[in-house]
């Protein structure tokens, strides 16, 4: 149990570093977010394949489409989450995120005929109040621009949660090297695919006049070609990959082994916390840009946390009381 604890705590840190190196790089380097993105994941699937070695589910996890579906959803996520750091603070991004928390409460239920309790409920409450007065804070001018990446990191999230769930690979891994190695497979050969797929897009914006509204709306978000040879974009994606991105995921796998779950989703809950304080740290002593990020965004962040630790505890409550009711009956 204590080291299930230690190892949460871990990843939670892991949480909070990669929330303040994404927007320290978005804002002081002007990385491009899709070029950094590709980068870092294919950086960091690449180095999870090579650290779990060969063994079970590796290239058969390739002909299933849930793959290439997971994979697909988890980079269109991080790119949008990226966009996230080039507008908002660390703080206000893992806030909005949290809006994940609700989606995938409310597609289990669709899909997965999930029950709803009345602690799910009043947590979802306090995470969209916490996420609502944090936007409608944020300066007029981007409100609308940070909503909608918000609304599309929130679906892209639960899309992946869903898809991981009915994968029949997924549900097959067992040791945190057969983690490793599904997740690396997945994300590697759907970065290559995205990238060259991007590549593909990008030539079309830069050669060809685009009339369409809708289309035009799409490419704005498209790097140009150019992007592709910016150095820093790529290098500090892959080093990023690398040292911070494969780490989080590894800790996070073991951490899931010998923590209890509910455990785990505790502590990752409280990231926008961690965040909050790491970013009032670091920018006390001048090592971090926080521009008017005030004290709010702390109490936005433990009402958000406390929703997400209401649901999890409340479900897991629930569930335990159904299964002692059935045992005495």
């Amino acid at each position: 149990m204590r080291k299930g604890f230690i190892l949460s705590a871990v990843v939670l840190v892991l949480y909070t570093l990669c929330n303040l190196v994404k927007r320290y790089v978005a804002v002081e380097y002007s990385v491009d977010p899709v070029i950094f993105s590709i980068s870092s994941l294919f950086s960091a699937s690449l180095f999870m394949i090579i650290a779990a070695g060969p063994g079970k589910f590796g290239i058969s996890t390739l002909k299933n489409p849930h793959t290439w579906a997971y994979g697909l959803f988890e980079i269109l996520n991080c790119i949008c989450t990226m966009f996230l750091f080039v507008y908002v603070a660390s703080t206000i991004t893992s806030l909005l995120v949290q809006l994940s928390v609700i989606t995938t409460f409310i597609a289990s239920f669709i899909f997965f005929k999930r029950r709803i309790f009345l602690t799910d409920l009043l947590g979802s409450l306090l995470i969209l109040i916490g996420i609502t007065y944090a936007i409608i804070h944020l300066e007029s001018n981007i409100i609308l621009t940070v909503t909608i990446i918000m609304l599309l990191s929130s679906l892209f999230i639960t899309l992946k949660v869903i898809t991981a769930e009915a994968h029949p690979i997924c549900a097959k891994t067992e040791t945190i090297k057969d983690r490793c190695r599904v997740t690396g497979y997945v994300v590697l050969l759907s970065s290559i695919f995205f990238t060259i797929l991007t590549y593909i897009v990008s030539y079309i914006k830069t050669n060809y006049q685009i009339d369409n509204g809708i289309l035009n709306l799409v490419f704005a978000s498209i790097p140009s070609l150019e992007k592709f040879l910016d150095e820093f974009s790529v290098l500090s994606g892959l080093i990023f990959g690398v040292l911070v991105l494969s780490f989080t995921r590894y800790f996070y796998f073991y951490a899931a082994s010998e923590a209890k779950s509910e455990n785990l989703l505790i502590f990752t809950s409280l990231a926008p916390v961690t965040t909050f304080l790491a970013e009032k740290y670091l920018g006390f002593y001048g090592l971090y840009t926080v521009d008017n990020l005030s004290y709010l965004y702390l109490w936005l962040s433990v009402l958000i946390s406390a929703g997400s630790i209401i649901m999890i505890l409340g479900r897991l409550y629930f569930i335990k009381y159904r299964q002692l009711e059935t045992k005495m009956s």
